[in-house]
């Protein structure tokens, strides 16, 4: 396969080891439904440091597009300088 012995062993000891961040994924994905779904990576780590949980905005980033947590945005309109048919 081209992998290291000791890396074999390590990515098949990781499989069984259970997910570190496994309440945070939970509170993180509370928090974003309460808030219609609004809020972003700051706003959700603002919640959670709130909530005592000491987590960096890194690593919520990671776990919100692991979750499939995007905030609703709208589209953004563009500029036209048209004011219509002049009478």
């Amino acid at each position: 396969v081209g992998l290291p012995r000791s890396s074999y062993f390590y990515h098949r000891a990781r499989i069984d080891v259970a997910d570190k961040y496994a309440g945070v994924r939970h509170a993180m994905a509370d928090i974003f439904e309460r808030n219609y779904r609004c809020y972003g990576y700051r706003r959700i780590h603002a919640s959670l440091c709130r909530q005592s949980v000491k987590i960096s905005e890194k690593v919520v980033r990671r776990l919100m597009k692991q979750e499939c947590l995007v905030p609703v945005t709208r589209k953004r309109r563009r500029f036209g300088s048209y004011m219509g048919e002049i009478s």
